[in-house]
């Protein structure tokens, strides 16, 4: 009797043995596919971030555009406004020389 006993214990221990190694694998398949689905997620973050990125940068671009070419009008607008009256423009030219010199001078 006890021969048959240490039988079914024996049994038992090698199915729990092998539960235990199933459960091992399973485990390790179930990590492999967080490990993959990660990487991809990361890529794709990668991926969006990469073309956000490009999509600021010409934005900055086009806005940098636009303020130059608005500085070229009030200049060209500066220009034809000295050109009309320029004993005015020399005289504010003056004006604001003796400021900026008694604002240094302090």
């Amino acid at each position: 009797m006890a021969t048959a006993a240490n039988k079914t214990n024996s049994a038992k221990e090698v199915d729990l043995s092998k539960e235990i190694e199933q459960l091992r694998s399973d485990i390790e398949g179930i990590t492999d596919l967080l490990a993959k689905h990660g990487t991809e997620d990361v890529i794709n973050l990668q991926d969006r971030a990469r073309g956000a990125a490009k999509v600021a940068v010409e934005k900055a671009q086009d806005k940098l555009t636009d303020l130059n070419e608005d500085v070229g009008r009030a200049e060209a607008r500066m220009m034809l406004e000295i050109r009309k009256k320029p004993l005015a423009a020399v005289g504010v030219a003056a004006g604001v020389g003796f400021l900026a010199a008694l604002l240094v001078r302090k």
